[in-house]
């Protein structure tokens, strides 16, 4: 899974409509496993949402994201997309000018504790070359040292950094662009910031 996650939405009619909504929802926050629960919350809220890149779009996504070009193949197929683009949503803003965007703040800890555990791993799928990719924005693989010995510190400061750098931004961005959540927020700030009215089952847990 990625490491930084924030949702961007837009209408790709420029017009929305009670009966008509068309929607590209990025999750680009700190990539967590957690992020599976958004992409759930969002589907319960009525969006066509997928959490990480599906083996039919990974060729094509990660060519885009490491050449910083285009749009998204992945977006034609699905309102939403989860724990994918966090490291790209200056890319992300600009290929999609209409869009929302959601900051979920996980916390340095939590960040660091799954950062190792995908960089360790085994697990050789788009992914983790995306949690690679994601490091090497704001420093070298030298500085994070052996990855059986990760240096934590360094860790906590990609994520002190991508985090400013979010809020930096869009800080002249127009209202309503960002939305900046604790994963203990819930429904209300989500369902405000998409007009979806609150659904009677509890908010899947976000809680790295």
């Amino acid at each position: 899974h990625a490491i930084f996650a924030i949702c961007a939405v837009r209408c790709v009619s420029g017009i929305i409509s009670e009966s008509s909504r068309c929607w590209t929802i990025i999750d680009i926050s700190s990539p967590m496993p957690a992020a599976t629960n958004l992409a759930t919350a969002l589907r319960m809220l009525g969006f066509s949402a997928v959490n990480g890149c599906p083996t039919r779009y990974q060729e094509e996504t990660l060519a885009k994201l490491m050449q910083r070009e285009g749009s998204f193949t992945l977006f034609e197929d699905n309102d939403a997309v989860t724990n994918l683009f966090g490291f790209a949503f200056q890319h992300m803003d600009v290929a999609y000018p209409a869009a929302k965007f959601i900051y979920i703040d996980y916390g340095a800890t939590a960040w660091n504790a799954a950062t190792i555990a995908q960089l360790t791993s085994n697990d050789k799928s788009a992914e983790r070359s995306i949690a690679a990719l994601d490091i090497m924005t704001y420093g070298r693989f030298m500085n994070l040292g052996c990855l059986h010995t990760v240096n934590t510190d360094y860790l906590s400061y990609l994520y002190a950094r991508r985090k400013a750098d979010i809020l930096a931004y869009f800080a002249e961005a127009a209202e309503g662009k960002l939305l900046v959540m604790d994963p203990s927020d819930g429904w209300e700030p989500l369902c405000t910031f998409l007009d979806r009215d609150v659904p009677v089952a509890d908010f899947p847990d976000l809680t790295p």
